[in-house]
C-alpha cells in the first residue's frame, strides 16, 4: 500500500523514516488532539499554526482512508494465517527489489510514474467529492479553534459515542466555500491574539477591538470589520456561547463595525457591476462555434459562453450544470443545475433549470444545435457532475479533470483573446483573419460575471421589469414557490430572449444602444496603451441603415418550419423530456429530408384513456418514410439493424453481444450511446445499475419474460466484457515486459475475421492472416507506427509461423532472452504473390474494424490494395510492353522478379511513411505510390534497364588459380592435363555446355539457398531450397540451364528498347 498522505514532503520524509507503513502511521493517532500531541513530539521547533493545519490534514486522511486500512489488515491476517516456514535462502523479491532501486533506469521510471499520477482521470462526481473534501477540512479547522478556545460545545461532543462525525454535523449544511472564508477571516485574528496577548480566543472586547483597530489603520478592505465579526458569531453560537457574554452582540463591539465599515467605504472606490460583452463579441462567438477549421475544445468553450450569456449563469453555475440530463429540443436548450449556492438537496429548491429558446441567433448560424452536438461527442460526453473540464495542451482535445469556477473563468478570457472581427458581406457573417477584437490584453476588462450581465441588461433597457428579470438570473426562486417556479419560468425567459433577438436583429420601437459598454472598454484601453479608436471601430457592428439601431438582418434569423413541432404543451414534465430525447435522437441519426409545396399531414396523434386519463403520443402513417423507417421509435427493418451496428460499434462489442443472444434491436439501442467495449464495460458497476441502465437507456422494460430475457443477456454481456479487458490487460503487460507483441485473444481475433467475413464473405485458410501476425499489426495499429512488413513475413493460417524465445549470455555474463522468428520463402511467382497480398489486405482490413478510432485507418476497403496488386501485376510493371525495333509491334520486357519484389516493398514502405509522417489515410497513400513516377523511376525502370545491360556484358568469370600448361621437367605432358598414366576419363566433373561462361550463384540476394539439381533440371521438388535461376543477377523462374535459351540474344533490344522509352 502506497497511500500515504498528500502532505509537504520533508515532513512526510520524516513521518515515513519513523512509521514504515500508512497503516503504522493511521495507528499513531486516534483524534485531533492525539494527533497534535504526535507533531509536537516528532517536529517540537514547528508553529502552532502550522502543526493544526497538518493535524487537521492527517485527521481527514485518516478518516478517508478507512476502507484502505481495513482491506490491509485482512491482506496481513491471511498472509499470517497462511505462510510457509522460513528457509535459509535469501528472498528473491527483496533482492530484486534491492537491485531495481538501485538502477538509475527504474528510478526514473519511478519517478515518472509518481509525476503522472496526479494525471488520472477523475471519477464522475468529482466536482462533489472535491466539494466535501474541503467542506471537512475547513470543518476540522474550524473544530480546532473552538477545541483550543475550551469553549462549552466541546465538552458535550466530548461525550458523543463518535465526536468526530459530532464536529463535522456541527456546522450543518453550510458550504465549504462559507466555512473556508470564515476561516480566512479568523486565521490573522489568531495569529495576533497569541502573539499579542498569548490567548486562543478573545476574553473582552479590548482584544477584538485593539485587533481590527491595527488593521484598519494597516488599510484593510471595507469587507474585513464585518467579515471578522461574522465569524466570531459563528464560533460564539456554535460554541454554546451565553448570548448575555458573546462579545460579537456586544453594543460596544457592533457600534465600532458600523464606524469602521462607513470610514473604509468612503475611502474605497465604488462597487461597480461586472462589464457588459459588446455584440460583435457574441456575433465572433457565434461565427467561431460553427467553424469548424478551429479547434473542438474551443469552439465548446465559445458555445459555453453563448449559453452564459443567454441564459444568465455564472461560471460557478456552469459548474453546477448535470450534463447526462440536458436536453436540446424543438422548443430549446434545458439545462439542470444541480448543487449551486441556493440549491441542492439540503435547499428548498432541490434542483433549478436555465432555458435558452432554440432559434436564438444573430448571424444565421444554428450554433446552439452545433456546439451541443460537439458537447455529446465521445470524448466530452462522459458522466460526470460538472459542465467543463480542462483541455489538453493544445485545445484538440480534453482531460477529464475538473475546472475551477477560477480557472473556468481564466480559459474563457483566452477565448476572448482570440476573438477576431466580425464582418458583415452581403447577408452573411465572416471574420477578418488577424483582427483580433481584443488585443493587448483587453480580455482583462471583463471577469466571470460579464456573459450573466448582457441579458439582463438589455431586458432593462427594453422596459421588462425587475419582476420578469428575476426569472433570468433564477432570482425569483426566493419570491414565489418552487411549483410557481418551474411552470412560469420557460415562458417568461423565452418571452424575454425572443424579445432581446428581435432588437438586436432588427431592433425595436424600443432601440438598444451599446454606447456605454464600448465606451467603457475603449477607457480601459486607453488607460492600458491601447489605440481606443480602433477599439470602437472593431466593436461597432450595429447601425441604422434600415432606420433603426440594429444589426441589420431579418428576424426570426433561423427558419423553423411548421412540421418541425409537435403539440406537447398539455403533457406532463416527464413525458415531455421523454419526447425531447427520442426527436433529438431521431433528427440525428436522420438525413435532412427535403419537403414539398403541397400540405403535409401530422405526424403524430394523441390518445386518452378512459381511466386515469393517460395521455398517449402516437405516430401516423405520414411519420414513416418510403424505407418503413420509425421516425419517433428509430425502428428500422433487419438489414437497417445490421448496417447500424457495423457502422457505430466497434468488432469486440459485436462479438460480445452477439455471443451472448443480445437480440439486434437491443444491439441499435446500445451502439447509439455506447459503441464501445470499454465504454459498454464502464455502464454501471453493479448487476442492479446494469438492470437499471437497461429499463432507463435502452427502454427494456423487464415486465415479461423476454424482456426479462433480454436484460439477462445485457448483463451476462457486461460481466463478459469486464473478463475481456482484464484479461487483455494482463496480457498487454506480460507482453510488454518479454518485448513481444501482445497476443490477440480469442474473441479479438474472431470479432476482427468475422467482421470482414460478413463484408468480403468467408475466407479460405490460405487468406485468413496469423494469430501471429495479426498480433504484429495490432501492436503497430496500437502505437500509430504501421510497417511495410516483407512478404516473407506474411503469414496465413496455413503456413502459420511462431515466435520462439532463446536465451543466451552476452559479452557482460548476463542472461539475455531474444525472440527469433521462422521467415516463409518468398513468392517466387504472381500466383503465390497475389495469395500473400489478400493476406496482408485482410490482415489491414481486420486491423479497420477492430481500430475505428484511427483515423488513418478511415474508408479503407479491399479496393485499394486491388489496384496496388494490378499495377504490380500489370501492363506498367511485371508485363511491361516496349515498342518493337523491327515493325509496328510491341515486345514484351519481362524484368527481373526480384526487383519486381524489391519495388513492390519499397512502393508499401512509402505508403506507410505517408501515413506516419503526413497523417494520410492508407488508403489514400497507397494510391499515391503507384502514381509517383519518380519512385518508378529511381527503384524499378533504372534497375530494369541496368540489369538487362549487366548481364549481357558480363565477362566469363576468371579463375583464381592459373595452372601452368606444363607438370615438372622433362617428363611426358598430357594435353587434359591429368596425372602421370591417366586417361581423359578421370573423376574431374565435366561443366554442361548450357553453364559455361556464365556466373553461377548458389544464395539468393536475401541469403537464401538456391537449389543446385532445379538449375540443373533433376531436382524432385522435396529438397525445400528456393527454385531459381543461379545466373546472378536474373534469379528467374526458370532453370541456370536453360538460361541461354530464355534471354537469347533480345537484351539488346531490351535495352535499347527501355533506354528510349524512358532515358
Amino acid at each position: 500500500m502506497d497511500d500515504w498522505p498528500q502532505i509537504d514532503s520533508v515532513v512526510l520524509t520524516s513521518l515515513q523514516h519513523w512509521f514504515h507503513t500508512p497503516l503504522q502511521l493511521q495507528a499513531a493517532f486516534d483524534d485531533e488532539n492525539g494527533c497534535s500531541i504526535l507533531l509536537h513530539g516528532l517536529f517540537p521547533d514547528m508553529v502552532d499554526e502550522d502543526v493544526r493545519n497538518l493535524a487537521a490534514g492527517l485527521v481527514h486522511w485518516q478518516s478517508t482512508q478507512s476502507s484502505n486500512f481495513k482491506r490491509l489488515r485482512r491482506s496481513l491476517a491471511d498472509e499470517a494465517l497462511f505462510r510457509l516456514p522460513p528457509s535459509r535462502a535469501g528472498d528473491i523479491q527483496v533482492q530484486y527489489t534491492a537491485i531495481s532501486q538501485s538502477s538509475t533506469v527504474m528510478v526514473l521510471e519511478m519517478a515518472a510514474k509518481k509525476k503522472q499520477r496526479k494525471y488520472k482521470e477523475e471519477s464522475a462526481d468529482a466536482r462533489a467529492k472535491k466539494t466535501e473534501d474541503d467542506r471537512k477540512r475547513y470543518t476540522i479547522l474550524l473544530s480546532n479553534v473552538m477545541k483550543q478556545a475550551a469553549l462549552p460545545v466541546a465538552k458535550l461532543i466530548d461525550t458523543l459515542e463518535d465526536p468526530a462525525s459530532g464536529w463535522l454535523h456541527l456546522f450543518a449544511a453550510r458550504r465549504a466555500n462559507t466555512l473556508k472564508n470564515r476561516y480566512k477571516s479568523w486565521k490573522p485574528f489568531q495569529s495576533w491574539l497569541e502573539l499579542h496577548r498569548g490567548l486562543h480566543f478573545p476574553e473582552s472586547c479590548k482584544d477584538i477591538i485593539d485587533y481590527m483597530q491595527c488593521r484598519v489603520d494597516d488599510g484593510c478592505g471595507k469587507t474585513v470589520p464585518e467579515s471578522f465579526s461574522t465569524v466570531l458569531n459563528l464560533l460564539e453560537t456554535l460554541g454554546r456561547v451565553p448570548q448575555d457574554q458573546q462579545l460579537s452582540r456586544d453594543p460596544l463591539w457592533l457600534g465600532h463595525v458600523k464606524s469602521w465599515t462607513a470610514e473604509l467605504s468612503a475611502d474605497s472606490p465604488p462597487r461597480r457591476p461586472a462589464e457588459m460583452y459588446t455584440t460583435a463579441m457574441l456575433v465572433s462567438l457565434e461565427i467561431l462555434v460553427c467553424n469548424e477549421d478551429e479547434f473542438l475544445y474551443k469552439r465548446a468553450l465559445a458555445w459555453v459562453i453563448l449559453v452564459m450569456v443567454w441564459a444568465a449563469l455564472r461560471c460557478d453555475d456552469v459548474q453546477s450544470i448535470l450534463p447526462h440530463r440536458s436536453l436540446l429540443s424543438n422548443f430549446g436548450l434545458k439545462l439542470l443545475l444541480g448543487k449551486t449556492k441556493t440549491t441542492g438537496p439540503d435547499k428548498a429548491q432541490k434542483e433549478i433549470v436555465a432555458h435558452v429558446y432554440r432559434t436564438i441567433s444573430l448571424t444565421g448560424c444554428d450554433w446552439l444545435g452545433t456546439g451541443y452536438q460537439l458537447w455529446s461527442q465521445d470524448q466530452l460526453a462522459y458522466r460526470r457532475d460538472y459542465l467543463v473540464m480542462e483541455p489538453n495542451f493544445d485545445w484538440s482535445g480534453v482531460r477529464r479533470k475538473f475546472v475551477t469556477p477560477t480557472g473556468l473563468s481564466s480559459l474563457i478570457r483566452r477565448v476572448l483573446g482570440e476573438l477576431q472581427v466580425p464582418v458583415k458581406q452581403g447577408l452573411d457573417w465572416t471574420l477578418t483573419p488577424g483582427a483580433l477584437l481584443l488585443p493587448d490584453g483587453l480580455e482583462f476588462h471583463f471577469s466571470g460575471h460579464s456573459p450573466r450581465n448582457y441579458l439582463t441588461s438589455v431586458a432593462a433597457l427594453l422596459g421588462f421589469s425587475k419582476d420578469m428579470r428575476a426569472y433570468l438570473g433564477r432570482w425569483a426562486i426566493g419570491m414565489t414557490s418552487s411549483e410557481e417556479y418551474v411552470r412560469t419560468a420557460r415562458q417568461v425567459v423565452y418571452k424575454i430572449q425572443q424579445c432581446v433577438n428581435r432588437s438586436l436583429v432588427e431592433g425595436l420601437v424600443d432601440e438598444y444602444f451599446e454606447d456605454e459598454a464600448i465606451d467603457s472598454l475603449c477607457a480601459y484601453a486607453e488607460a492600458h496603451g491601447a489605440n481606443p479608436r480602433r477599439i470602437r471601430k472593431r466593436h461597432t457592428v450595429m447601425n441604422n441603415l434600415t432606420g433603426r439601431h440594429c444589426l441589420g438582418g431579418t428576424f426570426p434569423t433561423l427558419e423553423v418550419r411548421s412540421g418541425d413541432w409537435d403539440d406537447v404543451q398539455d403533457l406532463t414534465d416527464e413525458q415531455m423530456a421523454l419526447l425531447h430525447e427520442k426527436a433529438f435522437e431521431v433528427a440525428a441519426s436522420l438525413d435532412e429530408q427535403s419537403t414539398g409545396d403541397a400540405a403535409v399531414p401530422p405526424k403524430y396523434f394523441v390518445t386518452i384513456s378512459r381511466r386515469g386519463n393517460h395521455r398517449k403520443k402516437m405516430l401516423t402513417e405520414s411519420g414513416k418514410d418510403a424505407q418503413g423507417f420509425d421516425r419517433a421509435s428509430g425502428a428500422m427493418d433487419e438489414q437497417q439493424q445490421k448496417e447500424f451496428i457495423s457502422e457505430h460499434m466497434d468488432s469486440d462489442l459485436q462479438f460480445v453481444l452477439s455471443d451472448n443472444g443480445v437480440s439486434l434491436g437491443a444491439q441499435v439501442a446500445v451502439a447509439r450511446r455506447y459503441g464501445t467495449l470499454r465504454k459498454f464495460r464502464a455502464l454501471g458497476d453493479t448487476r442492479a445499475e446494469i438492470r437499471l441502465a437497461c429499463l432507463q437507456d435502452f427502454a427494456i422494460p423487464q415486465d415479461n419474460p423476454a424482456d426479462r430475457a433480454e436484460t439477462a443477456a445485457i448483463v451476462s454481456s457486461w460481466e463478459v466484457a469486464q473478463e475481456f479487458i482484464a484479461k487483455e490487460t494482463e496480457i498487454r503487460a506480460e507482453a510488454k515486459v518479454l518485448g513481444q507483441p501482445r497476443t490477440l485473444q480469442v474473441h479479438e481475433r474472431q470479432a476482427m475475421v468475422k467482421a470482414v467475413e460478413a463484408v468480403y464473405g468467408v475466407l479460405q485458410e490460405s487468406e485468413t492472416p496469423s494469430v501471429e501476425y495479426l498480433s504484429v499489426k495490432a501492436e503497430e495499429t496500437e502505437t500509430n507506427e504501421p510497417v511495410a512488413a516483407s512478404l516473407d513475413e506474411v503469414s496465413s493460417r496455413k503456413d502459420s509461423t511462431t515466435s520462439q524465445m532463446q536465451t543466451g549470455l552476452d559479452s557482460t555474463g548476463h542472461i539475455r532472452i531474444t525472440k527469433t522468428k521462422v521467415k516463409s520463402k518468398l513468392p517466387s511467382n504472381t500466383e503465390e504473390y497475389r495469395r500473400a497480398m489478400r493476406v496482408e489486405m485482410y490482415a489491414w482490413l481486420c486491423m479497420a474494424a477492430r481500430y475505428k478510432a484511427k483515423a488513418w485507418l478511415h474508408g479503407l476497403t479491399a479496393a485499394p490494395f486491388n489496384r496496388f496488386v494490378d499495377f504490380i501485376l500489370g501492363e506498367k510493371v511485371y508485363n511491361i510492353h516496349v515498342p518493337s525495333l523491327v515493325g509496328d509491334g510491341q515486345t514484351r520486357v519481362k524484368p527481373d522478379w526480384g526487383i519486381i519484389l524489391s519495388f513492390e516493398h519499397r512502393l508499401r514502405k512509402e505508403a506507410f511513411k505517408l501515413v506516419v509522417r503526413d497523417g494520410t489515410t492508407l488508403a489514400d497513400a497507397l494510391n499515391q505510390v503507384i502514381h509517383d513516377a519518380e519512385m518508378k523511376e529511381t527503384y524499378f525502370t533504372t534497375p530494369v534497364a541496368l540489369r538487362a545491360a549487366m548481364t549481357s556484358q558480363a565477362d566469363p568469370p576468371q579463375q583464381k588459380w592459373l595452372r601452368p600448361n606444363t607438370k615438372g621437367t622433362g617428363k611426358f605432358q598430357s594435353s587434359n592435363y591429368k596425372g602421370k598414366g591417366k586417361s581423359s576419363k578421370g573423376k574431374g566433373k565435366e561443366v554442361r555446355k548450357e553453364l559455361q561462361g556464365l556466373t553461377l550463384a548458389w544464395r539468393t540476394p536475401d541469403n537464401r539457398e538456391l537449389c543446385f539439381s532445379y538449375n540443373t533440371g533433376s531436382c524432385d521438388g522435396k529438397c525445400n531450397r528456393v527454385h531459381q535461376c543461379r545466373v546472378k543477377g536474373c534469379y528467374g523462374d526458370h532453370p541456370a540451364i536453360k538460361h541461354k535459351e530464355v534471354t537469347g540474344n533480345a537484351w539488346k533490344v531490351e535495352a535499347d528498347s527501355i533506354i528510349q522509352q524512358w532515358g
